[in-house]
């Protein structure tokens, strides 16, 4: 399956030019990019389709931990990509667009999620539904808007992170996405975050906290 290049997302930093067709994502366009078009398009680690096959059949690329063979898989933001002795971190740049950047080896294979829905469960346990559409099963008490530092190698929540004035943030969603700046105050569902000595109102759905390294 094929997506033309003119309509691919616009957070994808790709030449609009080039290629008739791009690779079609398997999960979340808009929300998520695929690694043939990160390790072909951003990286420049490959020329053609078939390259990028080989390197993943070698099982040497793995996202947040897991080796994948699937040109089409896809990272979302702040996921961790192993390739070969390398390692990347998917990002925002100022202008929006997702930015796949080396990062040190050492880095480890957490992120920052946000909680956007639950489900009671039997026997007091709880469905977590997150914002990057993973999910998990959890006795531990959380509410929905928390956000929650996330082991993405075992799968599990590292500690809840509540939210305090002073706090770093990103804005991932919105015309303002991939602005930064610090959290100022919380209204209801909406975040004040200082930017360029600016408060702008913000929805929580469209922020994240950002993660010391």
């Amino acid at each position: 399956m094929h997506l033309k290049r003119q309509e691919a997302p616009n957070n994808w930093p790709i030449a609009r030019k080039g290629t008739a067709y791009v690779v079609v994502p398997r999960q979340a366009p808009g929300e998520s990019i695929p690694l043939l078009v990160i390790i072909r398009d951003i990286l420049h680690l490959a020329k053609t389709r078939k390259e990028v096959e080989m390197s993943l059949r070698s099982g040497k690329i793995k996202v947040n931990g897991k080796a994948t063979r699937d040109d089409r898989f896809c990272a979302r933001l702040f996921d961790i990509i192993d390739i070969g002795d390398k390692r990347y971190a998917v990002g925002l740049s100022k202008n929006g667009k997702f930015r796949v950047e080396e990062t040190h080896k050492a880095r480890k294979l957490t992120k920052i999620l946000m909680i956007t829905g639950k489900k009671t469960l039997k026997n007091n346990k709880t469905q977590l539904h997150f914002n990057d559409g993973r999910g998990i099963i959890s006795k531990d008490k959380y509410k929905t808007k928390d956000f929650v530092l996330f082991d993405l190698e075992n799968s599990k929540i590292i500690k809840n992170i509540p939210l305090k004035k002073g706090q770093k943030i990103i804005v991932v969603k919105g015309k303002h996405s991939g602005e930064d700046g610090k959290l100022d105050s919380v209204e209801n569902d909406k975040a004040i975050i200082l930017i360029n000595s600016s408060k702008i109102n913000i929805p929580l759905a469209h922020i994240s906290l950002i993660e010391d390294e």
